[in-house]
């Protein structure tokens, strides 16, 4: 599956050692983007600079990022809201893209810009 969110998951991947990553989002079925992933060796100073990055960036679809036990997720605020009514992403995602069309492919259109900036603030130039 291809999907615009991949680009994020590039950007963590340059950053640092990945241990377990998943993303999810496209038009074949339409469903919203978010990047799922935690690091091999967990960096608090690192994390909180993507947060920062993620915070800072002003585009199209208002994005957000959070840690659960053990993952980070980044995706778009309006869908985080809407998931925490499911026990499973995967069906929050589907009913997602159902209910909210012009979200979802506004997020997927957004998620490019926002692989841009993560890499223009987090890698070196």
């Amino acid at each position: 599956m291809s999907s615009p969110i991949k680009a994020v998951l590039d950007v963590l991947i340059a950053l640092d050692e990945v241990e377990w990553a998943r993303f999810v989002g496209g038009d074949e079925p339409l469903r919203p983007p978010y990047v799922a992933w935690r690091f091999k060796i967990p960096d608090e100073s690192l994390e909180a600079r993507i947060v920062d990055a993620v915070k800072t960036y002003d585009g199209r679809t208002e994005w957000t990022i959070s840690k659960g036990r053990r993952n980070w997720v980044i995706g778009p605020l309006a869908f985080d809201k809407f998931a925490k009514s499911f026990q499973v992403d995967v069906e929050a995602s589907r009913q997602f893209g159902r209910e909210f069309p012009s979200e979802t492919r506004e997020a997927l259109s957004d998620a490019t810009e926002l692989a841009r900036h993560l890499r223009k603030v987090l890698l070196p130039h």
